[in-house]
């Protein structure tokens, strides 16, 4: 009986232990962390910010990120270059509200270079698709 005890214990514990983090996390955050090697539980906003004369960035549009980022799976690599100048950056981040169901990333800014069709989060870089360039041409980018 003990020893019966003991076996389902460490089986419930060796099984508990396995499981990802963030049982919220969806195929939108998967892929995101997939394609920029981020640690993301919860991802649900997407802020996209263009950069002003002065240098300052104002926000043009604040959106769900599930939609861009199923675009962004369609497009290809890119090398990764210190010229490729921004002028947006893509806030991508989990809301105040849902930051109390994931204790993980919460923010990652992703630089875009609208004429070059860049995309790039450190060194990770991807050219954007038609079909992104199109979303975000949607959503506030010129």
């Amino acid at each position: 009986m003990v020893i019966r005890f003991l076996f389902v214990s460490c089986t419930l514990l060796i099984l508990s232990a396995c499981q990802d983090p963030s049982p919220l996390r969806s195929e939108t955050e998967v892929k995101f962390n997939s394609l920029f090697k981020t640690e993301f539980g919860v991802l649900d906003q997407l802020i996209i910010k263009k950069r002003l004369e002065n240098g300052n960035y104002d926000t043009v549009s604040v959106i769900n990120p599930q939609e861009m980022i199923a675009e962004l799976s369609n497009s290809q690599k890119a090398s990764y270059k210190d010229e490729y100048n921004a002028d947006y950056k893509l806030l991508f981040k989990t809301s105040t509200e849902m930051q109390k169901y994931s204790k993980e990333q919460t923010e990652a800014i992703v630089n875009y270079n609208s004429t070059q069709h860049i995309l790039c989060y450190k060194s990770k870089c991807y050219r954007a698709s038609e079909k992104m360039r199109n979303f975000l041409k949607e959503n506030g980018l010129e």
